[in-house]
């Protein structure tokens, strides 16, 4: 029997570069990469510090020297993640690698889908097929204050899942760039090349198992209710009544402890599938409440509401956002491991949420955590990869957006506040 070289075996690779300089932080992560893959990568996400995004050209040349990838995209952030590790504060450059044999790698971006043309805005944008036979999913980053996702998610959304593509469910995954301003934008990486607005893809086609999950990190209070009268994004009424009054209602009979949530903002979950009997937390698609007018007995939400629609109040704090990001983990390890995984977290949590550094990618990270072998569980300490982890840790790696993509129900939407961790299996 042939043995297997180690180009035909599927594996994953993240590294990272803590340093103020975008050439040496990149190669250090790609070295890590490459160390651990021992070969070329088939296809490379790199994630950089707003610090470091001047030098995200030096970057992708520096990705493509050391690891040779077929396809990169790339994206800037207010930190990254490698491992267990978010970098908050420091500049750095994380690097997820891969080489998958069966599956197939190609991007795009914003000139592909002719975002730049002039365009009625109540008119859906309509993309061709971004995707083919077997694709398992489409990663998108973004410029927010050039590309307008409010109407390119839900066009991208359709673009995948049109009549042709495998029946597989392909999801679009991805975030909106973070840390820049209109003096020093973000920056993005498309294979060789990187540009400061727009947006770049990547497809993903072929013999890997993408999944995903999305923690909105929020706790429901108060009952059902259905939307009876609203208009574009306010809720005017509640089951017939008054949306402001239904609203009082639900405050009074809240605990103290979740009435002093409500410092942290009100959020209202509305169901994704009217036709299931039930609803548990995955059920309803987290949107911020934007304003009371309590003369119109009017809510503001940051969503368009319709009538018919059911939704129910929810509250969000560090302990609900721990809790939500167990449960989907716990999960998870019923299946097999993954070979590696993207996590794309939004910049309002890590210390700003949590109160200490390396929350969701930690929590992550234990979750796939490998049984050392015997003859190491005799030794102490434990073993240090190149990129500076464990070398059992789970190959991760990701960055802190200012919204994140990914799937509530059957579709993907702009997210805030979330962890969305993508995993990798073998099919």
């Amino acid at each position: 029997m042939a043995i297997p070289t180690t180009a035909q075996i599927a594996a994953c690779a993240a590294g990272v570069g803590a340093h103020a300089d975008a050439t040496e932080a990149a190669s250090l992560a790609a070295v890590a990469c490459r160390t651990r893959l021992g070969e070329n990568a088939d296809v490379a996400m790199v994630f950089l510090s707003k610090a470091l995004a001047d030098g995200a050209g030096e970057i992708a040349s520096v990705v493509h020297e050391i690891l040779a990838p077929k396809a990169v995209i790339g994206v800037s952030g207010d930190g990254v993640v490698e491992g267990s590790r978010e970098f908050e504060d420091a500049p750095a450059v994380s690097i997820w690698a891969a080489r998958m044999p069966g599956a197939e790698f190609s991007t795009f971006d914003d000139e592909d889908l002719a975002l730049g043309a002039p365009r009625d805005p109540d008119e859906p944008l309509e993309f061709d097929p971004i995707g083919s036979e077997n694709l398992r999913a489409t990663f998108v980053f973004a410029d927010p204050r050039s590309v307008p996702t409010i109407r390119v998610v839900p066009a991208l959304n359709r673009a995948i899942k049109r009549p042709g593509i495998d029946r597989a469910q392909p999801v679009l995954l991805g975030g909106l760039a973070s840390g820049g301003t209109d003096d020093n934008r973000c920056a993005l990486i498309r294979d060789r090349s990187a540009k400061r607005r727009g947006l770049v893809g990547l497809n993903i086609h072929g013999n890997v198992r993408v999944e995903n999950i999305v923690s909105q990190g929020c706790r429901p209070v108060g009952p059902n209710f259905v939307i009876t009268k609203a208009k574009n994004n306010v809720i005017l009424e509640l089951g017939g009544k008054p949306a402001a009054v239904a609203l009082h209602e639900v405050i009074e009979q809240l605990a103290q402890r979740e009435r002093s949530l409500l410092s942290r903002g009100l959020f209202i979950g509305r169901v994704v599938n009217e036709y299931k009997d039930r609803f548990g937390r995955a059920d309803y698609l987290i949107r911020a409440v934007v304003g009371v007018d309590r003369a119109m007995s009017a809510i503001g939400v940051g969503d368009l509401m319709r009538v018919g629609q059911t939704i129910r109040f929810h509250v969000r704090d560090a302990a609900t956002a721990h809790e939500d990001l167990g449960m989907l983990l716990d999960s998870q390890q019923l299946r097999d491991p993954p070979l590696g995984a993207i996590m794309i977290t939004c910049n309002k949590r890590g210390c700003a949420l949590f109160g200490g550094p390396h929350h969701d990618a930690s929590m992550v990270s234990r979750a796939f955590q490998g049984m050392p072998a015997g003859e190491d569980l005799a030794k102490a300490g434990r073993s240090i990869s190149p990129s500076g982890g464990t070398s059992d840790e789970l190959p991760m790696a990701g960055f802190f957006a200012a919204g994140e993509f990914g799937p509530v129900g059957d579709e993907s939407y702009v997210h805030g506040h979330t962890a969305c961790v993508t995993m990798f299996r073998k099919l």
